[in-house]
């Protein structure tokens, strides 16, 4: 049987919610999310796009940009409960291996695989 609990959401003060809000992360490019960024430190395109935060022309997927979306959510005291998918027909050995070592350095609040 499933154990459902609530959690307290996080969200926004109202009088920043627009400074933290932004577009989905799939309908702008790298360029155009830098631009709506620019002057905005909460907006949330820092951590969904957060190669805006590295040098340009950087790759999107990785470790890196990845790495650069929990520095930002971290500089706001966000605890992350984090999942990982594995078993995709790509991953092997390699992908467990890099996930787990991953997760140990980053030391997450939860860690579910």
């Amino acid at each position: 049987m499933a154990s459902i609990h609530p959690f307290r959401a996080l969200r926004p003060a109202p009088d920043q919610a627009s400074a933290v809000s932004s577009v989905p992360y799939d309908v702008v490019s790298a360029d155009e999310a830098r631009q709506l960024a620019a002057d905005h430190p909460l907006s949330f395109l820092h951590v969904t796009r957060s190669e805006i935060d590295l040098p340009p022309g950087v790759d999107p997927y990785s470790p890196r940009v990845y790495e650069k979306a929990l520095e930002n959510l971290r500089r706001h005291s966000i605890r992350l409960y984090v999942t990982f998918i594995l078993g995709y027909d790509e991953d092997n050995g390699d992908t467990l291996n890099e996930t787990l070592a991953f997760a140990e350095r980053h030391r997450f609040y939860i860690v579910a695989f």
